[in-house]
């Protein structure tokens, strides 16, 4: 119990520098920002945080939409079609002119959408979604056996879920993720980590800590 203790008041004690990391993952509305590893995926984001994003995104939901900066809920809820931007409804919504609702969007910023939209499965996007080194793998590979048995859903700090372990991620930055800087610390974990458990939350993190 100690051991978990120590990573209580650890977590506790950075807290801070994980939350001024996690600025920079922000727009300019306040709206919660993810930081992908692809240059087509950031430029969208960018294009959508912008536009989108104060109506569509975190507690804003208008027309029952309020995922617009994330990339796996638009193709798991069908609004994007990956390689297919004449099938993709968010893609068609603007072009129509039917989004944004009071303006157009520049040729340059749809011709952003589209480009990323034709790329999305390209090896360096399609990398998030490898099924054997999703969220999945890191919960029953590393994060159940060396920390729930402190961090279940009755702890101060639990990382049962993956909305709980988000808390302490930062997407795409390993090195800025507290629950990474703490599991590198092995008088904090009840066993040591393995160096490949270590790797693969990593790699997880990395890739943008997809679901």
């Amino acid at each position: 119990m100690s051991s978990c203790r120590g990573g209580i008041l650890f977590l506790v004690l950075i807290g801070m520098n994980f939350y001024i990391s996690c600025e920079a993952t922000h727009d300019s509305n306040g709206q919660n920002f993810v930081r992908w590893s692809s240059e087509s995926e950031q430029k969208a984001l960018d294009v959508l945080s912008q536009h989108c994003a104060s109506c569509h995104d975190g507690g804003a939901k208008d027309g029952g939409f309020g995922t617009v900066l994330d990339p796996e809920a638009l193709v798991r809820n069908g609004y994007l079609i990956p390689e297919n931007p004449q099938a993709s409804m968010i893609y068609q919504q603007v072009l129509s002119g039917e989004m944004p609702t009071t303006y157009a969007l520049s040729e340059s910023e749809m011709s952003v959408l589209n480009d990323w939209i034709m790329k999305f499965n390209e090896k360096e996007n399609n990398q998030r979604f490898d099924p054997s080194k999703d969220f999945g793998k890191v919960y029953t590979e590393t994060l159940k056996p060396l920390c729930l048995s402190c961090h279940d859903d009755s702890a101060t700090i639990p990382l049962d879920t993956y909305e709980k372990v988000l808390a302490y991620v930062v997407p795409s930055a390993s090195q800025f993720s507290l629950i990474v800087e703490t599991l590198s610390q092995p008088s904090l974990a009840e066993h040591s980590i393995e160096s490949h458990q270590l790797n693969d939350i990593k790699e997880w993190i990395n890739r943008g800590a997809p679901l």
